[in-house]
């Protein structure tokens, strides 16, 4: 046909397959899902403007790896950090997303957490944590500030023992994050974050002082699935004065004559 007879299909999108093998499908065309990521033309936009973004979930034991990591015995593993894609480690298609929508992109916070156990600073502990104790990667391990998988405590569980959180990013996959957005010419900064976890034994409770009674949220299972409270305290300053009670009216009118 040659390039000036080719359709070009503008506005379309569309994808090719030679050769395909359908015996894993049943023998027929298994459905397929596709995103599409393209920078928006109006500099206007929200994407156009941006300079500046916070990189989360600040938690998870491999999220910000930029090598596939994987977990389970060496008969049976499955990858923890591809879910985007089969061959891509989360952290780089989170990066070629971001610098394909909003390519203005100078400045990257990465945020990284630890949790806490006690609202009171003088008594609060902050360490890492892991999801689960027990758990084969390769072809890297799990280990923060020195602390490995069998030393350190699990996040908090639910009902059915599963993880409440993510656990904290293992230091080389904070290092691999740091080295790659800097290579892309991004400014990075660090940004340690705390997650508060506490069981009712340390009061997570204790008051905030405040000339108003403190409020305190529905329990939620913590550390040993104790359950814990988190409160929030209403300052002076924007709460509102208490209302006067109001008076009867009276008519003003002259009466008629």
């Amino acid at each position: 046909m040659g390039a000036a007879n080719t359709p070009a299909y503008r506005g379309t999108a569309y994808v090719v397959f030679e050769d395909l093998p359908l015996g894993n499908y049943g023998n027929r065309i298994p459905q397929l899902s596709f995103e599409v990521f393209r920078p928006l033309a109006d500099p206007d936009s929200a994407e156009g403007l941006t300079r500046a973004v916070t990189m989360i979930p600040a938690s998870g034991e491999f999220a910000y790896a930029t090598q596939g990591i994987r977990k389970g015995n060496s008969g049976s593993q499955t990858a923890d950090n591809l879910n985007a894609l089969t061959d891509t480690a989360d952290m780089i298609v989170a990066l070629d997303r971001l610098q394909t929508m909003a390519p203005m992109v100078e400045s990257v916070s990465l945020v990284v957490s630890w949790f806490g156990n006690d609202l009171r600073a003088g008594q609060c502990q902050v360490r890492p944590k892991v999801e689960l104790a027990a758990k084969n990667t390769t072809p890297q391990v799990w280990s923060v500030n020195g602390v490995n998988r069998a030393s350190a405590s699990l996040v908090s569980r639910d009902d059915p023992d599963r993880p409440n959180f993510g656990g904290t990013p293992a230091d080389f996959t904070v290092v691999q994050a740091i080295r790659e957005m800097k290579a892309r010419g991004l400014r990075v900064t660090f940004y340690p974050f705390l997650m508060m976890m506490c069981r009712m034994a340390t009061p997570c409770r204790t008051r905030i002082p405040t000339t108003r009674p403190v409020r305190a949220s529905p329990p939620f299972h913590g550390e040993g699935g104790s359950p814990v409270h988190l409160q929030r305290a209403m300052s002076d300053r924007w709460t509102r004065p208490p209302r006067r009670p109001r008076k009867s009216r009276r008519s003003l009118a002259a009466p008629a004559r």
